[in-house]
């Protein structure tokens, strides 16, 4: 249980038994040992962000809770946080770099590599609470004319893909989206077909400037499990998947129970927080 591996690794840290404290960490997910650093004191959060190996601490800071960042990029070699942050995705990266204080910000993104720091920066440029700022730069497209053969081939071929992908977007020479297709119609279909013959042409597309709680209506409003973002060109520049919209749920639903307090001046705002954001959520 998780209460039963705070218990171990407190134990762990307090007696500094790396060994002991990396086969207790090794079979939690990320999200699990992010909430459980939240616990725990800064000392022992920062053993264990020293003790976990490159790609743990890459999973574990894009779930870190915002309360405890600074403070995790503090005690933090710059190296490691920046090689992290170049290995995320786009929106989990931008994510954690927008929560951090400006000085800080600049440091970090000043050591990260030119091209990297561009694709970050565009994103940076939206609003806050809008579709742009919340978007994964990384996407699938492919011409019209390519047949479901040369489709699946280049997937199997091509090594700078998303971890996850839902759709492939079918894109003119300009990268205006002419469509997309799932990857399940791709996979169900013979090879010498062509992606424009198969295409859903009629696809929900949302602006980057549209506000994130809009997103999130309209993500319900059509079922949708993913969608390509457009800029003012209409040219397809990312796209945002359910996953953001559960996160966009998330910080609205907290949004409206802190103006909830502000409201009747509650003595105890963090304990009624909690009570209700169980009730709400």
């Amino acid at each position: 249980s998780l209460v039963g591996s705070e218990m171990c690794i407190r134990d762990s840290c307090e007696n500094t038994d790396s060994s002991k404290l990396k086969k207790i960490i090794q079979p939690l997910h990320p999200a699990d040992l992010a909430d459980l650093l939240t616990f725990l004191d800064k000392n022992q959060r920062t053993y264990i962000l020293k003790v976990l190996d490159q790609e743990q601490y890459t999973n574990v800071l894009a779930e870190l809770d915002d309360t405890i960042i600074d403070e995790t990029f503090e005690e933090s070699e710059d190296a490691k946080i920046v090689q992290s942050i170049s290995e995320m995705e786009t929106d989990d990266a931008i994510n954690l770099i927008e929560t951090l204080e400006p000085d800080v910000q600049k440091n970090i993104l000043d050591q990260v590599n030119p091209s990297i720091r561009e694709i970050f920066q565009e994103s940076l440029n939206y609003p806050v609470d809008s579709a742009g700022r919340r978007m994964q730069k990384e996407f699938v497209s492919m011409p019209s004319y390519w047949t479901v053969g040369q489709a699946i081939d280049h997937l199997r071929e091509e090594v700078d893909l998303p971890d996850d992908f839902y759709e492939l977007f079918v894109v003119d020479p300009s990268n205006r989206p002419l469509g997309s297709v799932s990857v399940s119609r791709v996979l169900k279909s013979k090879r010498n077909i062509k992606l424009n013959d198969i295409l859903d042409a009629s696809p929900k597309f949302v602006d980057a400037s549209m506000d994130q709680e809009e997103v999130a209506l309209f993500f319900e409003q059509y079922s949708l499990v993913s969608s390509g973002v457009v800029d003012v060109h209409n040219r397809l520049i990312g796209r945002i998947t359910a996953d953001d919209i559960v996160w966009v749920l998330q910080e609205e639903a907290e949004e409206d129970i802190l103006r909830l307090l502000s409201l009747i001046h509650i003595s105890e705002p963090t304990r009624l927080l909690s009570i209700a954001y169980a009730v709400f959520c």
